[in-house]
């Protein structure tokens, strides 16, 4: 690989990086919107099994949002029989 293509390869990875990060944001602030909101006349919580609380924590950590994992590791524990 010369240094052309390293230049290329170097940018290209930069914005699969960039790419990835906005993708991971997006997805977050829909999962958090979903969980937050209720539909007009449900009063019930949204139950979450553990399977997805545990995809919810590994997408915090994967985002880097130590408040939400926070939060979602909280969450997971009051529910927990």
């Amino acid at each position: 690989m010369d240094n052309k293509e390293f230049d290329v390869f170097s940018l290209y990875m930069q914005y699969m990086k960039l790419m990835n990060q906005s993708h991971n944001a997006i997805k977050k602030k829909s999962i958090k919107n979903t969980l937050e909101t209720t539909p007009p006349g449900n009063d019930e919580p949204v139950v979450l099994s553990k399977g997805e609380y545990l995809q919810l924590i590994d997408l915090a950590l994967e985002t880097d949002d130590k408040k939400w994992f926070l939060e979602l590791t909280q969450k997971m524990q009051s529910v927990a029989v």
